[in-house]
């Protein structure tokens, strides 16, 4: 008896997959598990259809969107106080992470940060540090069993894979981005497992195959929530609250209505458009990232 999932695959030499077994094995009986131990069968249907492209309505699961990292932290921090299992995951993207000193806290390992061994310089005005989880036998167990801060550490989809936590965390990375529909950016990309079929490599000559894979590893961190997954985009226009990607990703939860019709001020930084509440949401963003008014266009309010 084999189980597989084809949207597991995640690199480009997986044998494991449908066609493989049709091809090799004789009598085949195929049978579909009815429902998801992990989530609900709703919400896996409906993070299919975001992959896809497609405007998705989801209900009872907490799928929360942030425009800042720092918020995605905080709203994490609260579920950790109140008693509940929180991880975050990121896309291989931005740093390498050292595989010869993977306890370090060097350029290498560091995910979330600056500087980054990329040279994006998002977190520049933003004072956290958070490492790549890189022992897959000590820090991979002590971080899903609770025992490694959760929000000083982050997985790779690979440190990910087969765990789970009560609300995880996601930063969408700059390797599958929204222009009008989804494609690759191979700059960012610094996952160079498997050699001549790492996603890197792959994504420099067959973009068709690297969306595929990178679909598939997007289902998989966003599946890794029990109860809720919180998203940070880093990718400017992926994650912009209008066009395309409002009518298709954002527009999928219902909170991201309500904080819409909470909005009173919006601004643009850096062609980042910003949804913020009141005059005292703009004065307390513009000191945490240390931007001043001339910087930012007030576009509604």
């Amino acid at each position: 008896m084999y189980f597989f999932d084809d949207f597991q695959t995640l690199i480009g030499n997986e044998e494991g997959t449908e066609e493989n077994f049709r091809r090799h094995l004789i009598n085949v009986e195929e049978y579909q598990l009815s429902s998801s131990i992990r989530v609900p069968n709703d919400y896996l249907n409906a993070v299919k259809s975001i992959l896809d492209g497609k405007m998705v309505r989801i209900k009872d699961y907490d799928l929360r969107l942030f425009d800042d990292i720092i918020s995605m932290l905080n709203e994490l921090r609260k579920r950790k106080e109140e008693g509940r299992k929180v991880a975050l995951i990121c896309s291989f993207t931005e740093s390498e992470g050292d595989t010869k000193n993977k306890t370090e806290w060097n350029l290498k390992n560091m995910r979330i940060g600056y500087p980054l061994q990329s040279g994006f310089d998002l977190y520049k005005n933003v004072n956290i540090r958070i490492k790549w989880l890189m022992d897959e036998k000590v820090e991979y167990p002590k971080y899903w069993r609770g025992e490694l801060d959760p929000l000083g550490y982050c997985a790779s989809v690979y440190g990910a894979q087969g765990f789970e936590a009560d609300y995880v965390g996601v930063v969408w990375g700059r390797d599958m981005i929204w222009r009008d529909s989804w494609t690759v950016d191979p700059s960012p990309i610094t996952d160079y497992v498997g050699g001549g079929n790492s996603l890197s490599k792959i994504a420099k000559r067959d973009k068709d195959r690297a969306l595929k894979l990178l679909k598939n590893r997007y289902y998989v961190m966003l599946t890794r929530g029990i109860r809720g997954v919180y998203i940070f985009f880093e990718d400017y226009q992926t994650g912009e609250k209008n066009e395309a990607v409002n009518q298709r990703l954002v527009s999928a939860t219902w909170v991201f209505f309500r904080m819409l019709s909470m909005t009173m001020i919006v601004l643009e930084y850096k062609g980042l458009k910003i949804y913020l509440k009141d005059v005292e949401s703009l004065n307390a963003f513009l000191i945490k990232y240390g931007i001043s008014r001339d910087e930012v266009t007030i576009i509604y309010g």
